[in-house]
């Protein structure tokens, strides 16, 4: 987390570094707010510290290849993930699966 908050610190334009971190255990509702409105307080996400928010829930992987592949044509992604393998490996498929001649997604995986 040090090095993201580093470098989150240096991106203010965020020319270099899109965070998109997600929490994909189920909250209840008061969990919800909770988080809410203690990022709204500090102006850090509770859950990392970061200035990025979290998103709760999975992620919808289509939707966000396509608006990368828009936003980043003629440029090489970098797809950095920490999570389940099995889920990996999805995202390692979409990365190759997505990759075309504008856009060009290279994978990543961390597992701790």
């Amino acid at each position: 987390m040090d090095i993201l908050k580093a470098l989150e610190g240096q991106d203010k334009n965020r020319e270099f570094l899109e965070l998109n971190c997600y929490l994909t255990s189920k909250l209840n509702s008061g969990q919800s707010l909770f988080l809410h409105l203690l990022n709204e307080k500090i102006g850090l996400d509770p859950v990392t510290g970061l200035k990025t928010k979290t998103n709760y829930g999975r992620p919808n992987f289509e939707k966000l290849f396509k608006i990368w592949s828009e936003r980043f044509k003629g440029k090489t992604v970098g797809i950095f993930y920490c999570g389940p393998k099995s889920l990996g490996s999805q995202i390692k498929w979409l990365c190759i699966e997505k990759s075309e001649k504008m856009t060009n997604f290279k994978f990543h995986q961390e597992n701790f």
